[in-house]
């Protein structure tokens, strides 16, 4: 149906322009496009790009290349994983005044590259099903190789590691409209391109970046939709975003407006960084490369939604006068708008409400600034919100970069005024060596602000520098913050709670999609989303699972499998609807694992013999468990079920595991996986199967094991946690022959 209605609307604004274009049949790779032509393309047919340079090529100036209806140009078959996914669709280098309309294509790394291509338009295309990752981190635990990289992207890294959508690089004066992508992982790069205008595209849903901009300025942003482009987040268990964002700014992007965009549910908002050329982190690309006043400058932010992000609404680091006016925060989990090293920065008449509930401590509520100089805090309204405005500033290594050396970096010259601060804890927090005045800010409660200043700090009453009348008429102009060009539907789906993740990606709340909800002990829960949607469930192999002694129960829309027998059992759930199969491939592997937690006394990395032997000493604790599943979070063995009521010695870090058990294998291969945060190390009979015995951030480690003859096999697993997050989680599952 969107596809449909993407058709109906795209023929309408062309009018009779189809039947005057010849038509070209495609029916291969590297195929030249001379002059203006309506694409044919015959349905299903798939067209790979063998040598990596395009399927299709355009070779002059001045065409208009238009696709016919219900022709779509894939660089794969539909089921082809998106992490499998190469080449290019549609390139275009070195000619002016192109203009591509009424696409559909999917399959690609990127899908449409045009380079040094002024005059660029893009009108009216969809892209969806090209190149994404796949995600390893999982409703219970992030994984840290799941993090992005945009610090570098001078070699084309963002296309090359990431894949997009529509990739314009080395171009100015291009026209974007109506552009909407889904289903992979970045949608619009703007890669050195000046003076381009975007406008009423929708590039929601996506695993990485919606738009992503790098050196490029004086573009224009306008009455977009960059909604639900996140990775990283499970909702009440972690809130990192890895770097995702609606918009993305990196290195030196300047005098760009964005106006009117709905960015919300991502990872930030909008995440810009002035870049490593900017503050002197590579070298410098001249001699006389000047770093002061080096930055994402001057950029307007103005009406925009920036609300409901994993970490913050927006970020803006290292840039020097930029406005951020009228734009409405609404439940970014870390804070509204981040800004550290900003200067002359314009935060005017913004809505902040609910910020923070997620923060990392004291970075939380609606503003934070580290070193922020010059910068006026100006008419926002404030509410439910654990703190207002947080400025600090102490030493920093920066002020020895050559960014710092260029710059002032006294943290002086700030102005908070005309705020209204409500419902707040806190309404201003200064610490370190910060410098603020301030004039007219007020509580709706007729309160006095809570105000924390440090000792090193001023806070100081400035002068009237405007009219009383002023602050009631930015006031009352600020109490209706719903804009007329957000969707109304991705505000229904409410604030954070609504990003639910795959590994493929935030899940788009239309496509049917079966979850797993819990794997604990003997129950594995699934459900159907949409919730409501009318399913059958039922196991794949019938026969199998009765073997294995699995039970399939249904309740209230809910499938339960329960496992039977003792050992391992693998078994496929089908749910059916009207308009889809969806399939879960699971297993279980029951055991009776003797487990002990005990307090590490060495570290274990250095002295595996001491901190072994203090598992037999009165501080360890002793349990049973059906499977090696303990994620701890930023908690220890004292919150696991096992132990609940049981008074122990062990807190949150330097513990140690050591879990043993029997059990009887199959002839055949056998694949050992670990998730583990820190060291962990698997030996089968007494020998090393697997080890990873450092300190690390959740890992995924795996080996596989040939058994010969069916034996009962000795596993022993151990684990040690030195600090912060914790899990180990160990799975064991037959490879099929």
């Amino acid at each position: 149906m969107l596809i449909a209605l993407l058709w109906s609307f795209s023929a309408s604004c062309i009018g009779l322009q189809i039947p005057q274009l010849p038509i070209l049949e495609v029916t291969a790779d590297n195929t030249p496009i001379h002059q203006s032509c309506l694409i044919r393309i015959a349905p299903g047919l798939v067209l790979e790009d063998t040598d990596g340079n395009g399927v299709l090529h355009i070779m002059a100036d001045g065409i208009t290349v238009q696709f016919a209806p219900g022709t779509v140009l894939r660089g794969a078959a539909d089921a082809a994983p998106g992490d499998t996914l190469k080449g290019i669709g549609v390139r275009v280098h070195g000619h002016s005044a192109v203009t591509l309309s009424n696409m559909e294509i999917s399959g690609f790394r990127c899908a449409i590259l045009a380079t040094e291509t002024h005059g660029l338009k893009v009108h009216d295309v969809f892209l969806h099903h090209n190149f994404r990752q796949r995600l390893k981190s999982t409703p219970a635990a992030e994984d840290s190789s799941d993090w992005l990289w945009p610090h570098e992207n001078d070699q084309q890294q963002w296309r090359k590691n990431y894949g997009a959508g529509l990739c314009v690089e080395r171009s100015d004066f291009a026209e974007i409209l109506r552009v909407k992508a889904r289903h992979q992982q970045n949608g619009i790069i703007l890669d050195r391109v000046a003076q381009a205008t975007v406008r009423d595209c929708n590039c929601s849903f996506l695993s990485g970046w919606g738009l992503a901009l790098w050196r490029s300025s004086e573009n224009e942003i306008i009455h977009n939709a960059f909604d639900f482009d996140i990775r990283g987040y499970s909702h009440g268990v972690y809130n990192r975003g890895q770097d995702s964002a609606g918009i993305l700014m990196f290195e030196q992007c300047s005098a760009n407006l964005f106006s009117q965009n709905s960015v919300t549910h991502g990872g930030d908002g909008i995440f810009a960084f002035s870049g490593k050329e900017a503050l002197g982190e590579t070298p410098a690309p001249s001699e006389d490369f000047s770093y002061q006043r080096r930055g994402n400058n001057d950029n307007q932010f103005r009406g925009n939604h920036l609300s409901y992000a994993a970490a913050h609404g927006l970020e803006l680091t290292f840039g020097f006068g930029n406005v951020v006016e009228e734009n409405v925060f609404y439940e970014n989990a870390i804070c509204g708008f981040w800004g550290g090293y900003s200067q002359e920065t314009q935060i005017r008449n913004n809505q902040f409400r609910a910020n923070g509930t997620a923060g990392y401590g004291l970075e939380r509520g609606a503003i934070n600034i580290d070193h922020s100089r010059n910068n006026v805090i100006d008419g926002n309204h404030m509410e439910s919100t654990t703190c207002g405005v947080h400025l600090w500033s102490f030493p920093s290594s920066l002020t020895q970069t050559p960014w710092g050396k260029a710059n002032q970096m006294v943290a002086d010259g700030n102005r908070i005024q005309f705020n209204t601060m409500a419902d707040g804890v806190l309404a201003v927090q200064l610490r370190g060596e910060v410098f603020a005045s301030h004039y007219q800010n007020h509580s709706p409660q007729n309160t006095d602000l809570v105000v924390d200043i440090s000792a090193e700090s001023s806070w100081d009453r400035g002068a009237d520098p405007q009219a009383e009348q002023a602050l009631g008429q930015r006031i009352a102009a600020m109490q209706n913050p719903e804009r007329s060009y957000l969707a109304p539907a991705i505000l229904a789906l409410g604030g954070r709670e609504a990003i639910i993740m795959t590994e493929w990606g935030p899940w788009d709340h239309r496509s049917p999609l079966l979850r797993q909800v819990s794997n604990l002990g003997v129950r594995h829960e699934y459900d159907l989303l949409p919730a409501g949607t009318e399913v059958e469930f039922a196991f794949a192999d019938p026969a199998r699972a009765s073997a294995y002694g699995l039970q399939l129960q249904v309740v209230d829309g809910h499938a339960v499998v329960i496992a039977g027998n003792k050992g391992y059992a693998a078994y496929q759930l089908l749910a059916k609807t009207k308009t889809a199969t969806l399939a879960a491939h699971s297993w279980f592997l029951i055991a009776d694992w003797q487990v002990k937690v005990f307090p590490s006394p060495c570290d274990p990395r250095e002295d595996v013999d001491t901190w072994r032997a203090a598992a037999a000493e009165a501080s360890a604790v002793s349990f049973l468990a059906e499977q090696l599943l303990f994620v701890y979070g930023s908690h220890g063995p004292g919150n696991l079920p096992q132990l609940k009521g049981v008074q122990t010695e062990l807190g949150n870090d330097a513990f140690g595991t050591i879990a043993t058990t029997s059990m009887q294998l199959h002839p055949g291969l056998w694949r050992f996986q670990t998730r583990s945060d820190d060291g962990v190390r698997v030996l089968v009979d007494g020998k090393v199967l697997l080890e990873n015995w450092t300190w690390h951030g959740p890992t995924e480690d795996e080996a596989i094991l040939e058994v010969v003859g069916e034996r009962t096999v000795e596993i022993v697993v151990e684990h040690f946690e030195l600090d912060g997050y914790a899990t180990l989680e160990l799975r064991i599952e037959r490879i099929p022959e």
